[in-house]
């Protein structure tokens, strides 16, 4: 296939499921004006924490652009047969990374404050930890010019195929309610299993590629449509254009350098390996058998050693710049989107019986449109083949006993174009 053919294939796709004609022209004109670049603040069910999540109305499926097919294609941390102990020493890096975002006044005060989840792992994937997940976007330009341009990791940037030749390309397509698996999860949850969203963070990398994550357990792949398609230097240089050269997702901030610093350490503090351990204990090791392992691998552990941290004077920087104009920017892009049942219309052609008042919509609820969409148009994108590189079964987690039953859905309204909420109390930082 060629790329204009996959686009078309994924075009129709989306149609074919869009039951609320979000994508008919006049409809997607009003949408991309009133919500583009904005992010919708969403509950997790089952916790207290509100994910800000991008514009996903007319959004069916998620995505993963590759200049070339790696199998199987599963995350960084797994890549090179490493050891679990090797595993682990990049746990103590993400370890390192975690109390580097806390150090931020802007998560302290504001994501906190706020409830907004801080998808440490994400960002941290994004920033160029090994990671035990894959990037995702819902944005099919973004991950067409990750397909279709190439990293130069000497000058940490992108650059587009100058060569007037034809180039192959892979393109992964996820259905969110799959899960990585071939068939829907049992439970109706959507980015709130494997897949998560990233969405808006402290850092605006992973926001502006729209982004989501694909986490993978060792051993494992991914599960999911594949398109392999031929492209043209044009090609490349279209998407590497639309993007400002690259510059407009490959954010260039404080965290890099700081980040750098983490992947290249190899000195941590008993107190970091103890705390990683609590967490990511490999199976089979005691605790003394792990730290020899880890020291057999040129690891040195101390009794001290500092944090990667942000400054005291860094942090008066960000929080200088944030009160004065970053901070209520960034809350303008932060919409939620009220929503109420009710149960009926009158002969005035007014609402009865409103109940059930919500100031934000939940992931579960987003899940029944997908459900909805995925009923409606369940076929696979022409084009696409169904890709399970390690030949895994369905996930032990995820068979279950209990099957999907029908249920009765209130009738409810909801806030289409959704409202800001947050006042400057709500960003202001000190």
């Amino acid at each position: 296939m060629t790329l204009q053919e996959v686009l078309t294939s994924i075009d129709e796709a989306k149609k074919a499921r869009d039951f609320m004609k979000n994508l008919s022209p006049g409809n997607s004109m009003i949408i991309q004006e009133k919500c583009g670049g904005k992010f919708e603040a969403v509950t997790i069910n089952g916790s207290d924490k509100i994910c800000l999540i991008p514009q996903i109305e007319g959004s069916f499926f998620l995505f993963r652009g590759q200049n070339q097919e790696y199998i199987p294609c599963y995350p960084s941390i797994y890549r090179g047969n490493p050891s679990e102990s090797q595993i682990f020493i990049n746990r103590m890096r993400l370890m390192l990374f975690k109390h580097l975002i806390e150090s931020h006044p802007v998560v302290n005060q504001f994501f906190k404050k706020n409830r907004f989840f801080v998808d440490i792992e994400g960002l941290a994937q994004h920033y160029g930890l090994s990671t035990s997940m894959l990037d995702l976007t819902n944005n099919i330009d973004v991950a067409m010019f990750f397909a279709t341009c190439k990293y130069n990791s000497k000058n940490d940037s992108y650059e587009y195929f100058n060569d007037d030749e034809q180039h192959e390309a892979v393109l992964y397509l996820f259905d969110p309610l799959f899960d990585n698996e071939p068939c829907p999860q049992n439970r109706l949850d959507i980015f709130n299993g494997d897949i998560k969203c990233i969405g808006l963070q402290p850092f605006l990398r992973p926001a502006v590629q729209c982004g989501f994550s694909l986490h993978i357990e060792q051993g494992c792949s991914t599960k999911s449509y594949m398109y392999r398609f031929t492209y043209t230097s044009a090609d490349s240089k279209y998407y590497f254009d639309k993007f400002m050269q690259g510059e407009t997702l490959w954010v260039k901030d404080e965290l890099i350098s700081k980040t750098k610093q983490i992947i290249s350490t190899k000195t941590f503090s008993f107190k970091l390996f103890n705390e990683t351990f609590m967490h990511y204990r490999p199976n089979g090791f005691s605790k003394t058998s792990l730290k020899n392992a880890v020291l057999a691998d040129g690891i040195t552990l101390k009794v001290k050693e500092p944090l990667v941290v942000f400054s005291e004077n860094e942090c008066k920087t960000i929080i200088n710049r944030w009160n004065n104009g970053q901070g209520e920017e960034f809350s303008k892009i932060i919409i939620r989107r009220p929503w109420y049942e009710y149960e009926g219309i009158d002969s005035d052609n007014k609402i009865t019986g409103i109940k059930n008042n919500h100031d934000y919509r939940s992931l579960q609820r987003l899940s029944l449109k997908y459900l909805l969409a995925s009923i409606i148009h369940p076929q696979a994108p022409q084009g696409a083949e169904w890709v399970n590189y390690m030949n895994t079964p369905l996930s032990q987690h995820k068979k279950g006993s209990n099957k999907f039953q029908s249920s009765k859905i209130p009738a409810y309204m909801e806030d289409f174009f959704g409202k800001n909420f947050l006042t400057e109390e709500d960003w202001k930082i000190s």
